[in-house]
């Protein structure tokens, strides 16, 4: 848990994420053994709840070795993490009506 002094070091945790930051948010997600929330935290200066949940979006939890972060195709170009190259709409693309009618 961060002391009231760290909070004010998080300078992105309002921000919207970039593309940058999902990949860096990827990359601690990839390595073995994955860092402490808290050095993830301190280091893309997000809070330990804004990194929870934006990791839970791009399901980098279930990685494989094929997958990769990608842009969904329907035209919301959400950045996601794909589990195989076949795999090319967004989570929330996914279930909305426009791709369940294609």
């Amino acid at each position: 848990m961060l002391a009231p002094s760290d909070r004010n070091a998080l300078v992105n945790d309002t921000a919207p994420w970039s593309e940058g930051d999902n990949e860096a948010l990827a990359a601690f997600y990839a390595m073995s053994p994955r860092p402490a929330l808290d050095e993830i935290s301190r280091i893309l200066g997000r809070s330990g709840r804004a990194i929870q949940a934006r990791a839970s979006r791009p399901q980098l939890a279930q990685r494989t070795e094929r997958g990769q972060m990608r842009a969904c195709i329907v035209g919301c170009g959400r950045a996601f993490y794909s589990t195989h190259r076949f795999d090319r709409y967004c989570p929330m693309c996914r279930h909305s009506e426009l791709v369940r009618c294609a």
